[in-house]
């Protein structure tokens, strides 16, 4: 059985693009589109979805609106995913507290959408990591590269060394490694206190940043 999906922009263009995308990765998956908030709330109501692919800005809004994440995380309607123009880092942490548990850039190019795309339907949660970098209370984690903040987020998700070789595709002495210097540039001691900086940063729902 696939994956059951809502797409919620009003461009053509957009809803398109991700249709296809989430058609590709997951072949089997059922697609719902929508382009108003009226049609949104009635296949929300009318079905229940593994993700809701949702803009913020529907119908006009000159500022992003949560009003659908709120509905779509009453309705317990699977995960929410919310897609903006507009990535400052108050807009995004904005979503996640509302309840969105991923984060997409509508200018992405095509290949980091798909890859976006493709880590959201295979269960991790997606935030823009240079966004992340710019907030003034990540200082701990704006000192991180991308992959570093990966492996923080999977070691503040209690993942083994050898679950996350299994995830990134590193040896397991090579994650071990890895974490060791990671618990020094953070001046921590183990992965409890690693955790605790990553979670203490970022809200608790998201796990995991851009490749």
């Amino acid at each position: 059985m696939g994956l059951r999906v809502l797409v919620v922009d009003d461009y053509g263009l957009i809803r398109d693009s991700l249709s296809t995308i989430i058609g590709l990765i997951q072949k089997e998956s059922v697609v719902d589109t929508a382009g108003t908030k009226a049609e949104a709330i009635r296949l929300i109501g009318e079905q229940r979805y593994d993700f809701v692919f949702l803009d913020l800005t529907l119908d006009g809004d000159a500022k992003p609106n949560f009003d659908l994440v709120d509905l779509c995380v009453a309705s317990q309607s699977g995960k929410t995913v919310a897609l903006s123009g507009n990535s400052d880092c108050a807009t995004i942490r904005a979503a996640i507290e509302h309840g969105a548990t991923s984060f997409i850039k509508k200018n992405y190019d095509n290949s980091t959408m798909i890859k976006a795309v493709d880590a959201i339907l295979s269960g991790l949660d997606f935030v823009p990591t240079k966004v992340l970098h710019n907030a003034p209370e990540l200082s701990k984690l704006g000192q991180l590269n991308d992959r570093e903040i990966k492996l923080l987020s999977l070691i503040a998700r209690g993942k083994l060394h050898k679950e996350i070789g299994d995830v990134t595709g590193m040896k397991e002495i090579s994650v071990r490694d890895s974490a060791r210097r990671l618990y020094k540039k953070l001046e921590v001691r183990n992965r409890g206190e690693a955790a605790r900086i990553f979670w203490a940063s970022v809200p608790a729902s998201v796990a995991t940043a851009d490749q």
